[in-house]
């Protein structure tokens, strides 16, 4: 598989193919990692995860989210606040 330090240091680690496929040693894909994660998101899609996060709704498109709701059948999104309005007789 691979001979450098991380896939030896344990016969229990297995380093994941996304991993291994960074780089050709340790280094390499230390290096590729962090220029992954030093990439900055727009501010429109944190606002947009945020918003989820805080709300407990899904991010996603229409389509995603109208899959949720089939297979939870629930619906998603903000409903009125409160109980329902009682039905006259």
């Amino acid at each position: 598989m691979c001979s450098d330090t991380l896939s030896t240091t344990s016969p229990l680690i297995t380093p994941h193919d996304c991993w291994l496929a960074l780089g050709g040693n340790d280094r390499e894909r230390a290096l590729a990692y962090r220029a992954l994660v030093d990439l900055r998101m727009a501010q429109d899609d944190l606002d947009h995860i945020r918003h989820s996060l805080k709300t407990g709704l899904p991010t996603g498109n229409d389509r995603f989210r109208r899959e949720i709701e089939s297979a939870l059948a629930i619906r998603l999104g903000h409903g009125k606040r409160g109980r329902p309005r009682k039905v006259a007789d």
